[in-house]
């Protein structure tokens, strides 16, 4: 293996090291304790929805995109727009670090996510969006335990890779249990 590869790996598993898996029930946890239930209009149970089919609840998930930019942490929040890494410049409107998006402590996490609702750019209406996407929605609408018949308010674009599902924003209850 050469250098290269070697410091890839290395790299690699330093990072997944250093972040956690939530489990659903732990993130609904730590969301309810942070505030997020109602904030800006979305409930708990959207929050836990966004960040499990974003990362999978993995603080250390990192995405690549297209433009050179990329999602990080539970909430794949992206680097052009909201936070800075060394790869691209960045408007970093939530003035942290990418890396710091990583670790088990997701509190900037969340405030980063809070900055990101209030901006007009950051969230838009889905009407005609979900009209279009109604396989994804009844796909949320399995996965969260709840019934896709009650639209989204709200489209969350937190990526440059993907916005999230309409299905995403259904009211489900977190203590349903995901469905695969």
């Amino acid at each position: 293996m050469g250098v290269l590869g070697l410091v890839t790996l290395l790299a690699c598993l330093s990072v997944g090291g250093r972040g956690k898996i939530f489990t659903r029930c732990e993130l609904a946890e730590t969301l309810q304790d942070s505030g997020m239930d109602g904030y800006e209009g979305y409930s708990l149970a959207n929050w836990v929805c966004l960040a499990f089919y974003t990362s999978g609840f993995d603080t250390a998930a990192v995405g690549a995109n297209a433009d050179g930019s990329s999602d990080y942490g539970i909430f794949q929040i992206n680097s052009g727009w909201w936070c800075q890494d060394a790869q691209i410049p960045s408007e970093n409107l939530c003035h942290v670090r990418c890396q710091d998006l990583l670790n088990p402590d997701i509190k900037d996490d969340i405030n980063c996510v809070k900055r990101v609702v209030q901006d007009p750019q950051g969230v838009f209406p889905t009407e005609e969006l979900c009209i279009s996407a109604l396989d994804e929605t009844f796909a949320c609408g399995a996965m969260c335990g709840c019934s896709p018949a009650a639209p989204p308010q709200r489209w969350l674009h937190l990526s440059s890779r993907r916005a999230i599902p309409c299905g995403v924003m259904c009211g489900c209850s977190p203590s349903a249990p995901p469905q695969k």
